[in-house]
Order: C-alpha cells, then sequence, then structure tokens
C-alpha cells in the first residue's frame, strides 16, 4: 500500500510541475488516415514518436505527410518542429512530406529509416539535427532548404547519397556530416561556411572538393582537390585526386582517413606535422613522400596502410613517431628511403628501425639556391649573382630553379620572392602573371643617340607596352668597342622604394653587360611606360667615330615565377671623334638622318634648325 501511494504522489508531482510520462500529449489523424504524434511546444505543436520512448519502431510507415497545421480539441495548432527520434528506426517509412510550417529537424529525427530514398528539406527549416538521417541506408537524394544554416553532426551519415548540394545559407557542417557517403564524387562548400567538423565529407568515391573563392575560413588553392583551413594552412581534408599545395604547413587529423583509393602521395617541403590517423587504413596506398620539414607523425597516421612498399623521407632525423603510427603496415617488406648520412639514426630510432633501410642521396629544396635549409633573400641575391656569372658558394642549381624550366634566370627570381612572401610559387596573393599575356613586340625599347669621344650619355631602357605587369627583369647590352657603361640606376620616379628593390650588373667575358632589376616584394616595380633603369655610358678619348648598333637582348620580364620572353632590341649610337667643325650648306637636303643635337637629341627635320652646333653622321657641324 505505501509503495502504491508513493507512485500515485510521484504522477501527481509530475503532473504539476509539467514532467511528461508519455512523449506525445496527442494523437491525430492526417488526411491520408495515418496516425501522427504531437507534442505541445507552447502555441504550436511538434511531431513526435509514440509513447514514452521511442522503441515503438513501425509507429510509422508507407507514405507519411505531415501537415501545416493540426486541429485537436478544438484548437489549431502550426506543426513547427520535428522531434528528437520522431521517426526514429522506422524501417518501413518510404516517403515523408515536411510542410514548410517546419523550422527545425531534431537529433536523430529519422535514424535508420532504411527505405527513405529521397527526402526535401524545405526553405522553411533553418537546422537539421545531430544523426537526423544518420544510417538511411537507401537515402540518395535530399534537398536542403535555402534556410539552413547548421548540419548538425552525421546527420547523413552512412545514407547512399550520390550529390548533395550546400546552400549558401549554411554556417557549420558537424562533424562526420556526410561521412560514409559513398555515392558521393564532388562536394563545393560555399563561402558562407565557417565551420567544418572532422571528417565531415568521407566518401570513398569522393574526386572532387572545392571551396568557394569567397570563402573566407577555407580553401581549395591552386584546384587541390583539398579543404584548407585558410589562417594556419592545416589540411582538413583530402581525396585520392588531392595534390598538397606547397603552402600547407600541417596535416589534420584523419584528412586522408579510410581514403581506400589513394595509391601515392607526396607531401610538400612546407609541412612540418601529419596529425593522427591523417591516412588511417589507406590500404590502397604503395609510397609515399615525406620532407624534410617534417618533425612529427602521430600516432595511427599509417594505421592499416597493409598496401606501403616504399617511404621516402628526407628528413636527416628521424621524425618523432609512436609504435601506431605504422601499425598493419608490412615494416620488414617496406623500403625506407633516408638521407645517406642519416641511415644509422634510422637504425637506432624506435619504429623506423624495423623498416628494410636505404640510403639515398640528398634532395633540393625548391628556393634554397644557397643551400643554408632556409629560403629568403639570401637565395634571391644568391640566384642574381649566379645570373650575373659569379657563382656564389654552396650554390645549389636544382635549387635555384623554381620554375623548373632548365633555366635559372630571372623568373626564378621572382619564384623566391613569392616563397618568401605567399609560401609558394603560385599564389592566389599574387598579382596577375604575364606569361599568357599579349604584348607589342618588342617590349622593351631605347633611342638612338650620339654621344662623343671621352663623353657620356644616360641610356633609359623603357617598358613600350604600358599593360605589362612585372616584377623583375633582365637584359643583355652589347656595346660597340670603345663604349662602357660606368653606372646603372633604377628607372624614374614611379619605382618604389629602393629599399624593396634589388638592381645589378656584370660585364661577362664576351664584353656583354648583364642587368638585374627585381622587386624583393614580386610588385611591379616601375609604372606603366615607365622606365626600367637607366644606364650611364661612356666613351673612350681615342674612340673611332661612326655609326654603330647598340643591341638589347636576352630579355626576360617576370611576375610571379612566370615569364616572359620579348623580342631583342637595336638602336643606333653615333660615335662623334673630336676633329674639325664643319658648317651646314643651305644645299644640304632636309632629310636629316643621322642629325643629333648637341646633347645627343635626335632631329627630324634641318630646315627647323636654330643656329648652334649640331651632329650629323658622326661630325660636329655648326649652323
Amino acid at each position: 500500500m505505501k509503495n502504491v501511494n508513493i507512485t500515485i504522489l510521484l504522477i501527481v508531482l509530475m503532473c504539476m510541475f509539467g514532467v511528461q510520462i508519455f512523449a506525445e500529449n496527442f494523437a491525430v489523424e492526417n488526411s491520408d488516415g495515418v496516425t501522427i504524434y504531437y507534442n505541445y511546444t507552447w502555441s504550436s505543436v511538434c511531431v513526435t514518436y509514440r509513447g514514452y520512448y521511442h522503441g515503438y519502431s513501425n509507429e510509422y510507415s508507407g507514405n507519411v505527410v505531415i501537415p501545416k497545421t493540426v486541429t485537436y480539441n478544438g484548437k489549431t495548432y502550426s506543426v513547427t518542429s520535428i522531434g528528437d527520434y520522431a521517426f526514429y528506426g522506422c524501417s518501413w517509412l518510404k516517403n515523408i512530406t515536411i510542410p514548410n510550417s517546419v523550422t527545425s529537424i531534431g537529433d536523430y529525427a529519422f535514424f535508420d529509416c532504411r527505405r527513405l530514398t529521397s527526402v526535401t528539406i524545405p526553405n522553411s527549416v533553418t537546422s537539421i539535427g545531430e544523426g537526423a538521417f544518420s544510417n538511411c541506408f537507401s537515402l540518395t537524394s535530399v534537398t536542403i532548404g535555402k534556410s539552413v544554416t547548421s548540419i548538425g553532426d552525421s546527420a547523413f551519415r552512412l545514407t547512399d547519397l550520390n550529390s548533395v548540394t550546400i546552400p549558401e545559407s549554411v554556417t557549420s557542417i558537424g562533424a562526420a556530416a556526410f561521412y560514409g557517403c559513398d555515392g558521393l564524387t564532388s562536394v563545393t562548400i560555399p563561402n558562407s561556411v565557417t565551420s567544418i567538423g572532422e571528417e565531415a565529407f568521407y566518401g570513398r568515391r569522393l574526386t572532387s572538393i572545392v571551396v568557394n573563392g569567397n570563402n573566407s575560413k577555407y580553401d581549395s588553392r591552386e584546384d587541390c582537390n583539398a579543404i584548407i583551413e585558410t589562417k594556419s594552412n592545416k589540411l582538413l581534408l583530402g581525396c585520392k585526386n588531392t595534390i598538397i599545395p606547397e603552402s600547407v604547413t600541417s596535416i589534420g587529423e584523419k584528412a586522408f582517413n579510410n581514403c581506400c583509393d589513394l595509391t601515392s602521395v607526396t607531401i610538400p617541403n612546407s609541412v612540418t606535422s601529419i596529425g593522427e590517423k591523417a591516412f588511417n587504413n589507406c590500404f590502397g596506398l604503395t609510397s609515399v613522400t615525406i620532407p624534410n620539414s617534417v618533425t612529427s607523425i602521430g600516432s595511427s597516421a599509417f594505421w592499416g596502410c597493409s598496401g606501403l612498399t616504399s617511404i621516402t623521407c628526407h628528413a636527416v632525423t628521424p621524425p618523432k613517431c609512436s609504435d601506431s603510427t605504422f601499425l598493419y603496415v608490412k615494416q620488414s617488406e617496406c623500403t625506407l628511403y633516408v638521407p645517406s648520412e642519416s641511415i644509422t639514426a634510422y637504425k637506432n630510432a624506435d619504429v623506423w628501425k624495423n623498416f628494410n633501410i636505404v640510403g639515398i642521396k640528398p634532395i633540393y629544396n625548391k628556393g634554397d639556391a644557397n643551400g643554408d635549409s632556409q629560403i629568403d633573400v639570401a637565395d634571391f641575391t644568391a640566384i642574381a649573382n649566379f645570373i650575373l656569372g659569379s657563382i656564389p658558394e654552396n650554390f645549389e642549381e636544382n635549387a635555384a630553379d623554381v620554375n623548373k624550366d632548365e633555366i635559372v634566370n630571372v623568373a626564378d627570381i621572382t619564384g623566391v620572392a613569392n616563397i618568401i612572401l605567399y609560401g609558394s610559387l603560385n599564389s592566389s596573393a599574387a598579382a596577375k602573371g604575364i606569361g599568357g599575356m599579349e604584348y607589342r613586340i618588342p617590349v622593351m625599347q631605347a633611342k638612338d643617340f650620339a654621344i662623343s669621344a671621352g663623353g657620356e650619355y644616360v641610356m633609359d631602357i623603357d617598358i613600350e607596352n604600358p599593360d605589362m605587369q612585372f616584377s623583375a627583369c633582365q637584359f643583355d647590352v652589347h656595346l660597340p668597342k670603345g663604349i662602357s657603361i660606368k653606372s646603372v640606376t633604377l628607372g624614374n620616379e614611379r619605382t618604389t622604394s629602393k629599399k624593396t628593390n634589388y638592381l645589378d650588373y656584370a660585364t661577362l667575358a664576351d664584353g656583354t653587360t648583364r642587368v638585374i632589376c627585381a622587386s624583393t616584394k614580386d610588385v611591379a616595380f616601375a609604372g606603366t611606360e615607365g622606365t626600367v633603369a637607366r644606364l650611364t655610358v661612356v666613351a673612350d678619348n681615342d674612340v673611332e667615330a661612326g655609326s654603330y648598333d647598340v643591341t638589347i637582348d636576352n630579355i626576360v620580364l617576370s611576375k610571379a615565377g612566370d615569364m616572359a620572353k620579348p623580342e631583342s632590341v637595336t638602336i643606333n649610337a653615333d660615335i662623334i671623334s673630336a676633329t674639325g667643325i664643319s658648317e651646314i650648306k643651305s644645299a644640304e637636303p632636309n632629310n636629316a638622318d643621322g642629325m643629333y643635337d648637341i646633347l645627343g637629341r635626335r632631329i627630324s627635320n634641318s630646315e627647323k634648325l636654330r643656329d648652334g652646333i649640331y651632329i650629323i653622321r658622326g661630325k660636329k657641324v655648326i649652323k
């Protein structure tokens, strides 16, 4: 009797304080005669399950149409949500119609509705709960409404979706939201997304990953087929077609987890750490290259990679790892290639010593021209000195050939500038390159000039094409015998601060003068139609008078590692001897080719001459 009284008292107390004994407050048949269960939510109602627990697994089956409103006891309520577990385990539910009055779908609302094939989430819905459609193994199609802002953890986990469009309204995608959706081949992340959970899009057939270029949090730079956290440069999610960009500094946990179709991967020298389970269970992986920048590899990073037959690790010091890092890799049958000088270190290192260790020659770190393991302005100047014929100590020509075109020139200088500034050769932060631009030939120009024996002349090297964008150039100047370059300075006032510019020149063994102008900031250092450089030339006192060609060739204009090679330019230089002065006679023709004023400026018509001293075809004359 005492127990009965206690039970009655508990029921009374729960009723007094609004505690429900059953999930549903009432049930009403829809227009098709299907009974739907509801809970009160103030002035509206929520669709729920039958009874006091979601154990009535087949209370809903077949086709279910949820009405926008429901009337009970003479009062009409708006249906505004689908509650947690509402259709949980309804394995015979085949179709569901959700009205545009519903604003939220609760946690596990349709979990394990394994015969549900498609669903349309109306534009009224703003959130999809955790596990909402998880384990709906037959679900191949979903339309997500344009008002949804959050997709919960495991929301569509282990469904058979073959495509999905994430609307611009979504800001967060939960962990494992689309995990195990093996039908998905591509995914596009809109610019609105600011949060992506771990393994959000794991799928064995995923081949394309694109992040909207306007997304401020994530990117898929250089069409890499991956999701990268922009600020940290961490690769969060990859697929079998991922090419890891050289600006990535770390590979996140589970980034390639269970990516079974991945067969090989090259990790760039910018990466310093590989996260836990990064390549877990990638049993199709046969080879991996680890750069010398990596210092640590997380636990289970290559767990279950049973297909691995070779690992190339360029790290001089064996990276830190755990017993599980290469667990279930046939280590004794897997060849580990390491720097020759590090063989002993690897043979004494835990885990690494279990592999078949073979020495390799050291590789070159692209951009590290001086071989000091740092990429900085010292490499910039080392390449410049090499171009000018002075080979620096410890110069690595393979590393200096940044753009891999088998020639070291000013384009490699701008490539180094990009690596220093942006972390990679090709960067969206860099300005537009010039390789594909149309340009008028010749791109560079200089004016004909005259110079007297023992005299000087300032020769401007100009940009002829006003549309050309570049941050560096090199060119060779071939001067006639008896004329040499006294100095070279940067161009006109349009140039940026000299603190950010590099300029040098040298006379090569054949007498050619080679000039290099470059910006350490990889910005255009001369404005449109601006002067690239000013060359002060001097003539010997005993130079032979006459008219000579001055040729500018081997021209390379570059921006961000890209380059253009315009045609050579040839101008005329009249050398004037110190001998006598003759007078222009009125009978001479008006054609004044080869005529200059005393400052070396060309004169186009002798009829317009004022009285004075002029130079005609290498002779001083007076009028």
